[in-house]
């Protein structure tokens, strides 16, 4: 889980081998709420830095 959040905040781009480690471990829904908290965070993080 530490890889596909490491790797949305990095590149954007998630490899299918970071998407399949996570599967193995999170079922579908799992997946779309990890995906959608990490993108949460970094919707808000980057608009209270750039209001500063």
């Amino acid at each position: 889980m530490l890889a596909l959040t490491d790797a949305m905040s990095t590149t954007v781009t998630v490899d299918q081998s970071v998407f399949d480690a996570v599967r193995a471990v999170l079922d579908e829904q799992g997946v779309v709420e990890l995906v959608t908290v990490v993108g949460a965070y970094h919707l808000v993080s980057g608009s209270s830095s750039r209001l500063r």
